[in-house]
C-alpha cells in the first residue's frame, strides 16, 4: 500500500518553518507520495484535493493547517472526519498557543511535536500529553554562500529593555500581576536553569500572605496564568540579553534584530536567507537562548552552526548533544567573567575558532532532517 503525506501551509514557509519542506522531500525520498498545499488558495479547494489524495498523515506548523467542518452544532476537525493523522510542529512554546490548544482536547487524530521537555509538560497541563511527540531540533536544507567574515561579533536579538515588557504586562494584566511578572522575571534572570512556572511559584512563597492569596485567586483562571508565564519569560529573556549586550558596549558588536538600546549597530535582514548570510559573515555569534527554553536550545543554534560558531548559554541538552571540547562553546548562567574569557579566546585564536566552526557544521549530521523524517515515517506511516 502506498503511503501518502501532505504538508499544509498558509502562504509561504518562512524562517524556521522552511525545514518542514525539507522533511517532506526526505519522506518522498523514502518512497512516500507527497503533496504540498497552500491554504491561502481557499479551504474548499484544499478539502477536495485532500479527499482525492487520501493522505495518511498531514503536517503543519503551529496549528496553521487545521481545517474544521460543521457537524450539526459543533465544529469537527477534518483529520477526525477523514481519518488521517495530523501532526502539528509547535515551533513556539505551547504557552503562546494555549487558547487554540486548550480548545483541541477533543480532537482525536491531532498530534503535536515539541522540542523542549518543559514544552512537553505544558501539553500535560492542557490535558494533551498523550498526543505529544518530543523531538530534538533538526536541520534544514541550507543554501551555500561565498562570503568573508567581516562581522567581528554578532549578537542575536531582539533585545528590549525589561521595563517595556513590564509596561506591557501592566496594560494586559493589571498592577498586581505585573508586579509578580517583574519579581518572577528577576528570579528567572538570576536562576536561568529554573523553568518559568517554578520561578513563579517560588517567588509567590515570599510574598505577603494576603497579596499571595489574591494572586493565587487570579491565577486560577487558565488564560491569566498562561499570559503571566509568557510575560515572565519575555521579561527574563529581555533582562539577560540586556545584561550581556550592555557588557559589550563600546566593542565591535552588531545586533541582529530589534534593539531598544542606543549605541549599537543594528542589522535588520529583510529575508531569512539574509539572516543566514549574516551568520556566514560573522566570526562569533552570541546566542542567548530564550528563557521559554530551559532544557533544549531551539533551532537557531543549528542554523548558526551551519555557517559560523555560536557562543551560547548552557542548557542541559547542549552538553548532551554537542561536544563542548570541539564544537559549540558555552558559558554558564550570568557569569560575565566566563563569558568574557571565552569570547576573547575565540576572537584572539582565529585558527581554533574556525576549526570549531567546521566541527559545528559537521555536527549537523546528528541533527539531520532526514533522520527526523525517518522517525516520523516509523511512527505514523508504517502500519
Amino acid at each position: 500500500m502506498v503511503r501518502r503525506v501532505c504538508l499544509l501551509r498558509f502562504g509561504e514557509l518562512e524562517g524556521l518553518f522552511r525545514r518542514l519542506r525539507a522533511l517532506l522531500e526526505a519522506l518522498k525520498d523514502f518512497g512516500l507520495e507527497t503533496l504540498e498545499l497552500d491554504l491561502s488558495r481557499g479551504v474548499e479547494g484544499i478539502v477536495r484535493e485532500l479527499e482525492y489524495f487520501k493522505p495518511q498523515l498531514v503536517m503543519d506548523a503551529n496549528l496553521t493547517g487545521l481545517i474544521f467542518a460543521e457537524n450539526g452544532e459543533e465544529k469537527v476537525a477534518l483529520c477526525d472526519l477523514m481519518g488521517f493523522a495530523h501532526l502539528s510542529f509547535l515551533f513556539e512554546n505551547p504557552l503562546y498557543l494555549y487558547k487554540p490548544l486548550k480548545e483541541l482536547s477533543k480532537t482525536k487524530n491531532l498530534f503535536f511535536a515539541v522540542f523542549d521537555l518543559k514544552h512537553y509538560w505544558h501539553l500535560k497541563d492542557m490535558e494533551l500529553l498523550e498526543r505529544g511527540l518530543y523531538l530534538n531540533p533538526f536541520s534544514d536544507q541550507y543554501p551555500d554562500f561565498e562570503t568573508h567574515r567581516d562581522v567581528e561579533m554578532l549578537f542575536l536579538g531582539p533585545v528590549y529593555e525589561p521595563r517595556l515588557i513590564y509596561e506591557e504586562a501592566l496594560k494586559e494584566l493589571g498592577e498586581e500581576l505585573a508586579h509578580l511578572v517583574g519579581e518572577a522575571g528577576e528570579f528567572s534572570f538570576r536562576n536561568p536553569e529554573v523553568d518559568l512556572r517554578t520561578s513563579l511559584d517560588l517567588v509567590m512563597e515570599y510574598l505577603r500572605e494576603d497579596f499571595r492569596e489574591s494572586l493565587k485567586e487570579k491565577l486560577k483562571d487558565w488564560e491569566t496564568l498562561q499570559k503571566t508565564l509568557l510575560f515572565v519569560g519575555s521579561y527574563s529573556t529581555s533582562r539577560r540579553r540586556s545584561y550581556f549586550l550592555k557588557f559589550l558596549e563600546g566593542m565591535d558588536v552588531k545586533v541582529l534584530g530589534d534593539c531598544s538600546y542606543e549605541g549599537f549597530e543594528v542589522l535588520r535582514p529583510s529575508s531569512y536567507e539574509e539572516v543566514l548570510r549574516t551568520y556566514a559573515r560573522s566570526k562569533v555569534v552570541i546566542t542567548l537562548i530564550p528563557q521559554t527554553l530551559t532544557y533544549s536550545f531551539g533551532f537557531t543554534p543549528l542554523d548558526v552552526c551551519r555557517y559560523s560558531l555560536p557562543l551560547m548559554d548552557y542548557r542541559p541538552s547542549v552538553g548532551i548533544l554537542f561536544n563542548l571540547e570541539r564544537e559549540v562553546l558555552t558559558f554558564l548562567g550570568n557569569d560575565l567573567l566566563d563569558f568574557e574569557e571565552k569570547l576573547l579566546y575565540l576572537l584572539e585564536n582565529p585558527e581554533e575558532r574556525e576549526e570549531r566552526a567546521r566541527n559545528c557544521k559537521e555536527a549537523l549530521s546528528r541533527f539531520s532532517f532526514k533522520e527526523t523524517a525517518r522517525f516520523i515515517k516509523e511512527v505514523f506511516l508504517t502500519q
